[in-house]
Protein backbone atom coordinates (compact mmCIF):
# COMPACT_ATOMS: atom_id res chain seq x y z
CA UNK A 1 0.00 0.00 0.00
CA UNK A 2 1.73 3.32 -1.40
CA UNK A 3 1.61 6.70 0.79
CA UNK A 4 -0.59 8.33 -1.84
CA UNK A 5 -3.21 6.08 -0.95
CA UNK A 6 -2.64 5.67 2.82
CA UNK A 7 -3.27 10.24 2.35
CA UNK A 8 -6.72 9.83 0.53
CA UNK A 9 -9.55 11.84 2.14
CA UNK A 10 -12.45 10.08 3.51
CA UNK A 11 -15.76 11.07 2.10
CA UNK A 12 -17.75 12.90 4.34
CA UNK A 13 -21.47 12.59 5.89
CA UNK A 14 -22.32 15.20 3.20
CA UNK A 15 -20.83 14.21 0.62
CA UNK A 16 -21.94 10.88 1.11
CA UNK A 17 -26.15 11.72 1.45
CA UNK A 18 -25.08 13.84 -2.03
CA UNK A 19 -23.90 10.80 -3.68
CA UNK A 20 -26.55 8.49 -2.14
CA UNK A 21 -29.87 7.40 -2.07
CA UNK A 22 -32.08 4.79 -2.61
CA UNK A 23 -33.99 4.39 -5.61
CA UNK A 24 -36.99 6.90 -6.11
CA UNK A 25 -38.62 7.49 -9.06
CA UNK A 26 -38.05 4.44 -10.59
CA UNK A 27 -41.27 3.21 -12.30
CA UNK A 28 -40.27 -0.22 -12.56
CA UNK A 29 -38.81 -0.25 -9.22
CA UNK A 30 -36.18 -2.89 -10.28
CA UNK A 31 -33.01 -1.28 -9.09
CA UNK A 32 -33.10 -1.27 -5.14
CA UNK A 33 -30.11 0.89 -4.54
CA UNK A 34 -28.91 3.63 -6.99
CA UNK A 35 -26.27 6.26 -6.84
CA UNK A 36 -26.63 9.69 -7.97
CA UNK A 37 -23.72 11.59 -7.87
CA UNK A 38 -23.48 15.06 -7.11
CA UNK A 39 -20.02 14.81 -5.64
CA UNK A 40 -16.85 16.26 -7.38
CA UNK A 41 -14.73 13.82 -8.79
CA UNK A 42 -11.84 13.72 -6.29
CA UNK A 43 -14.33 12.63 -3.97
CA UNK A 44 -14.70 8.95 -4.90
CA UNK A 45 -16.62 6.70 -3.36
CA UNK A 46 -14.82 3.14 -2.55
CA UNK A 47 -17.51 0.41 -1.42
CA UNK A 48 -16.60 -3.11 -0.61
CA UNK A 49 -19.45 -5.45 -0.43
CA UNK A 50 -19.86 -8.19 2.01
CA UNK A 51 -21.72 -10.79 0.80
CA UNK A 52 -21.30 -10.84 -3.06
CA UNK A 53 -23.88 -13.66 -4.16
CA UNK A 54 -27.14 -12.08 -6.30
CA UNK A 55 -28.38 -9.69 -3.69
CA UNK A 56 -25.24 -8.05 -2.77
CA UNK A 57 -23.47 -8.52 -6.35
CA UNK A 58 -26.75 -6.84 -7.58
CA UNK A 59 -26.51 -4.12 -5.46
CA UNK A 60 -22.60 -3.42 -6.37
CA UNK A 61 -23.44 -3.63 -10.01
CA UNK A 62 -26.20 -0.46 -9.43
CA UNK A 63 -23.73 1.04 -7.66
CA UNK A 64 -21.22 0.86 -9.89
CA UNK A 65 -23.54 1.63 -12.76
CA UNK A 66 -25.03 4.93 -11.31
CA UNK A 67 -22.04 7.52 -11.16
CA UNK A 68 -18.43 7.24 -12.43
CA UNK A 69 -16.33 8.31 -8.91
CA UNK A 70 -18.41 5.02 -7.64
CA UNK A 71 -16.02 2.06 -7.93
CA UNK A 72 -16.09 -1.45 -6.20
CA UNK A 73 -12.41 -2.16 -4.48
CA UNK A 74 -13.24 -5.05 -2.51
CA UNK A 75 -15.33 -8.05 -2.00
CA UNK A 76 -15.97 -10.54 1.36
CA UNK A 77 -18.08 -13.60 1.29
CA UNK A 78 -18.15 -16.80 3.39
CA UNK A 79 -17.31 -18.98 -0.04
CA UNK A 80 -14.29 -18.97 -2.25
CA UNK A 81 -16.47 -19.69 -5.32
CA UNK A 82 -18.26 -16.93 -4.74
CA UNK A 83 -15.23 -14.44 -4.52
CA UNK A 84 -14.03 -15.56 -7.94
CA UNK A 85 -17.30 -15.41 -9.19
CA UNK A 86 -17.67 -11.91 -7.68
CA UNK A 87 -13.73 -10.96 -9.32
CA UNK A 88 -14.91 -11.81 -12.93
CA UNK A 89 -18.18 -9.62 -12.33
CA UNK A 90 -15.67 -6.62 -10.97
CA UNK A 91 -12.91 -6.33 -12.55
CA UNK A 92 -11.51 -3.16 -11.19
CA UNK A 93 -11.25 -5.02 -7.56
CA UNK A 94 -8.19 -4.73 -5.74
CA UNK A 95 -7.52 -8.56 -5.74
CA UNK A 96 -5.67 -7.54 -2.07
CA UNK A 97 -9.07 -6.94 -1.55
CA UNK A 98 -10.85 -10.07 -1.85
CA UNK A 99 -11.15 -12.62 1.32
CA UNK A 100 -13.17 -15.29 2.17
CA UNK A 101 -14.77 -17.14 4.85
CA UNK A 102 -16.13 -16.42 8.14
CA UNK A 103 -13.82 -13.43 9.35
CA UNK A 104 -13.98 -11.88 5.72
CA UNK A 105 -15.77 -9.51 6.57
CA UNK A 106 -13.67 -8.21 9.32
CA UNK A 107 -10.71 -8.07 6.98
CA UNK A 108 -12.48 -6.03 4.22
CA UNK A 109 -13.11 -3.62 7.08
CA UNK A 110 -9.63 -3.46 7.92
CA UNK A 111 -9.41 -1.80 4.53
CA UNK A 112 -8.31 2.07 4.96
CA UNK A 113 -9.50 2.89 1.26
CA UNK A 114 -12.88 1.46 1.51
CA UNK A 115 -15.29 3.96 2.81
CA UNK A 116 -18.54 2.26 1.73
CA UNK A 117 -20.06 -1.19 2.55
CA UNK A 118 -22.70 -3.40 0.91
CA UNK A 119 -23.94 -5.28 3.52
CA UNK A 120 -25.79 -8.28 0.94
CA UNK A 121 -25.27 -11.12 3.43
CA UNK A 122 -28.29 -13.18 4.95
CA UNK A 123 -30.13 -11.23 7.04
CA UNK A 124 -28.85 -13.46 10.38
CA UNK A 125 -25.07 -12.00 9.53
CA UNK A 126 -26.90 -8.74 9.30
CA UNK A 127 -26.44 -7.09 13.07
CA UNK A 128 -22.49 -8.00 13.54
CA UNK A 129 -21.53 -7.25 10.37
CA UNK A 130 -23.12 -3.51 10.72
CA UNK A 131 -22.02 -2.88 13.92
CA UNK A 132 -18.64 -4.21 12.76
CA UNK A 133 -19.07 -1.82 9.29
CA UNK A 134 -20.17 1.11 11.98
CA UNK A 135 -17.08 0.73 14.21
CA UNK A 136 -14.55 0.50 11.67
CA UNK A 137 -16.18 4.16 10.55
CA UNK A 138 -17.73 3.00 6.95
CA UNK A 139 -21.02 4.50 5.55
CA UNK A 140 -23.40 1.41 5.05
CA UNK A 141 -26.03 0.13 2.36
CA UNK A 142 -27.59 -2.94 3.90
CA UNK A 143 -30.15 -4.93 2.60
CA UNK A 144 -33.62 -6.00 4.41
CA UNK A 145 -34.40 -7.64 6.13
CA UNK A 146 -32.12 -5.80 8.85
CA UNK A 147 -32.73 -8.71 11.37
CA UNK A 148 -34.05 -11.67 12.37
CA UNK A 149 -34.60 -11.79 15.95
CA UNK A 150 -34.99 -9.25 19.03
CA UNK A 151 -31.22 -9.80 20.11
CA UNK A 152 -30.31 -8.63 16.66
CA UNK A 153 -32.69 -5.92 16.24
CA UNK A 154 -31.30 -4.20 19.43
CA UNK A 155 -27.61 -4.67 18.05
CA UNK A 156 -29.20 -2.81 15.50
CA UNK A 157 -30.87 0.22 17.17
CA UNK A 158 -27.33 0.62 18.93
CA UNK A 159 -25.13 0.43 15.88
CA UNK A 160 -27.29 3.16 14.43
CA UNK A 161 -26.88 5.15 17.43
CA UNK A 162 -22.63 5.27 17.33
CA UNK A 163 -23.69 5.47 13.47
CA UNK A 164 -25.69 8.70 14.21
CA UNK A 165 -22.81 10.00 16.48
CA UNK A 166 -20.03 9.31 14.51
CA UNK A 167 -21.75 11.22 11.30
CA UNK A 168 -22.37 8.37 9.00
CA UNK A 169 -24.99 7.69 7.09
CA UNK A 170 -27.01 4.69 6.87
CA UNK A 171 -29.67 3.33 4.12
CA UNK A 172 -31.23 0.03 4.19
CA UNK A 173 -33.15 -1.50 1.24
CA UNK A 174 -36.73 -0.53 2.10
CA UNK A 175 -37.11 0.22 -1.75
CA UNK A 176 -41.22 1.19 -1.73
CA UNK A 177 -40.34 3.75 0.83
CA UNK A 178 -38.32 5.70 -1.41
CA UNK A 179 -40.61 4.69 -4.60
CA UNK A 180 -42.14 8.21 -5.99
CA UNK A 181 -45.33 6.32 -6.93
CA UNK A 182 -45.51 4.75 -3.63
CA UNK A 183 -44.51 8.22 -1.82
CA UNK A 184 -46.99 10.42 -3.77
CA UNK A 185 -50.22 7.25 -3.30
CA UNK A 186 -49.71 7.65 0.43
CA UNK A 187 -49.68 11.27 0.41
CA UNK A 188 -52.62 11.58 -1.37
CA UNK A 189 -54.71 9.45 1.06
CA UNK A 190 -53.31 10.98 4.03
CA UNK A 191 -54.70 14.27 2.10
CA UNK A 192 -58.08 12.52 2.10
CA UNK A 193 -58.26 11.73 -2.05
CA UNK A 194 -60.30 8.86 -1.25
CA UNK A 195 -62.18 9.50 2.36
CA UNK A 196 -61.76 8.00 4.78
CA UNK A 197 -60.56 4.39 5.49
CA UNK A 198 -62.28 1.51 7.22
CA UNK A 199 -60.81 -1.34 6.04
CA UNK A 200 -57.98 -2.33 3.84
CA UNK A 201 -55.86 -5.43 2.13
CA UNK A 202 -52.55 -5.43 0.77
CA UNK A 203 -51.14 -7.91 -1.79
CA UNK A 204 -48.13 -8.64 -3.25
CA UNK A 205 -47.04 -10.57 -6.32
CA UNK A 206 -43.88 -12.42 -5.54
CA UNK A 207 -41.27 -15.11 -7.22
CA UNK A 208 -41.30 -18.73 -5.89
CA UNK A 209 -38.68 -19.58 -2.68
CA UNK A 210 -35.63 -20.47 -4.99
CA UNK A 211 -33.54 -23.91 -3.79
CA UNK A 212 -30.42 -24.70 -5.79
CA UNK A 213 -30.47 -28.34 -5.07
CA UNK A 214 -28.50 -30.44 -2.81
CA UNK A 215 -24.81 -30.33 -3.78
CA UNK A 216 -23.95 -32.09 -0.52
CA UNK A 217 -22.71 -29.54 1.38
CA UNK A 218 -23.33 -29.26 5.13
CA UNK A 219 -26.38 -28.48 6.59
CA UNK A 220 -25.00 -24.78 7.86
CA UNK A 221 -23.74 -24.44 4.37
CA UNK A 222 -27.27 -25.57 2.95
CA UNK A 223 -28.74 -22.47 4.33
CA UNK A 224 -26.81 -20.08 3.80
CA UNK A 225 -26.50 -20.82 0.61
CA UNK A 226 -30.35 -20.77 0.31
CA UNK A 227 -31.56 -18.26 2.57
Amino acid sequence: MNQSQNNQPAVSRRQFIKTSSLAAGVVAATAPFVLTSHAAPDDPIRVGIIGCGGRGGGAGKNAEAAAPNVKVIGIADIFPDQVDKAKQNFPGVNPDYCFSGFDAYEKLLKVPEINYVILGTPPGFRPIHFAAAIAAGKHVFMEKPVATDVPGIKMIYQAGEQAAQKKLCVVAGTQRRHSANYIETIKRIHDGAIGDIIYTKAYWNQGAIWHRGDQGETEMEKQIRNW
